[in-house]
């Protein structure tokens, strides 16, 4: 179908809702553009909705679970007490709303110079964007879409079933047995809650040690110290299938050689991230799939730009803010 001509125009068009694409828009109102966002689904991006407030929420609420457990006093009396996870979760989905309201949607809302446009839209060229059939023009334009989870080419790990960060972090209850998959920040931190919360927690990592990258010595003092809260940790393993029976679930990792079969009642993949990049005609990516920038931030379509997760360099709310 041919697009309909013309959405409008704009000084800059961002394409994204997230940190770095609020923090340009605001700038270049703020310097007298006039901005046009284009976000698909849920304003407000990673951090808000789906990182870093209800991560942290879930992690703070499940160390108060921790302590309550494990008193270090001869005078303070330890003990179980119930965890309700679903009301856990409600109650991070209140605040959750709460912060994309205020600092997002009402943002937006009062700046007359902003403007959001819901929809998915399709880079033409270095100043056309296509949104639902028509075509908006813009002196310039910011690549902001983002991140989601990497599903790598694991048999069996493409299941709508296996949850990823966004999903566990929905989870309508806690399972008695949870296989996470990966050994970097979210998945030890993603683990370690659900354990504090009281599911038996299995963490298997690829390579030797977990923090790949990082100094020995600090992941091996993580190790223990997430050992001694009771997680399981199998580093040098390698996955090789996940696999639904029933209502539970069997992951095979190799190791040495020797293959074995894991059992639990939900997988967790934090495998990486893998940059929101579809639509972006004529914009180079790198080996990795994220959008190629110079210093500038600039792309390969000379006065288009990127920010953000989606160019995989600092993969946090802050960076994405400051690139922005």
């Amino acid at each position: 179908m041919k697009p309909d001509c013309c959405g409008g125009e704009s000084d800059l068009a961002i394409l994204g809702g997230g940190s770095a694409a609020f923090a340009a828009a605001l700038k270049a109102s703020e310097l007298g553009a006039r901005v046009l966002m284009i976000n698909e689904g849920t304003i407000g991006g990673t951090c808000v909705n789906i990182g870093c407030v209800p991560s942290k929420t879930l992690i703070r609420a499940a160390e108060n679970a921790h302590g309550n457990r494990s008193s270090r006093f001869r005078g303070i009396e330890a003990g179980e007490g119930r965890v309700d996870f679903p009301e856990l979760v409600r109650e991070k989905d209140e605040l959750v709303a709460s912060l994309r309201q205020s600092k997002y949607i009402d943002v937006a809302s009062n700046d007359p110079k902003i403007e959001i446009l819901e929809g998915r839209a399709r880079l033409r060229d270095a100043h056309t964007l296509e949104v639902g059939g028509a075509l908006h023009r813009a002196g310039k334009i910011l690549i902001a879409t983002g991140a989601r989870p990497a599903r790598p080419p694991i048999p069996g790990l493409d299941d709508p079933g296996i949850w990823d960060s966004t999903a566990a972090l929905d989870a309508s209850a806690l399972p008695r047995d949870l296989i996470v998959l990966g050994g970097r920040y979210i998945a030890l931190e993603l683990g370690q809650m659900f354990a504090r919360l009281g599911s038996r927690v299995t963490i298997i990592q690829r390579s030797d040690q977990l923090l790949p990258g990082e100094d020995a010595d600090l992941a091996e003092a993580l190790r223990v110290y997430l050992e001694r809260e009771g997680i399981e940790i199998r580093t040098g393993h390698q996955v090789e299938r996940v696999t639904r029976e029933g209502a539970r679930w069997s992951v095979e990792a190799s190791h040495g050689g020797r293959s074995e079969k894991l059992w639990g009642d939900a997988v967790l993949s934090a495998l990486g991230r893998a940059g929101n990049t579809e639509d972006l005609d004529g914009v180079e990516l790198d080996a990795r799939g994220f959008v190629r920038v110079g210093d500038d931030l600039q792309t390969s379509l000379p006065g288009v730009y990127a920010a953000g997760d989606v160019i995989g360099d600092e993969l946090y709310v802050y960076a994405a803010a400051y690139e922005g």
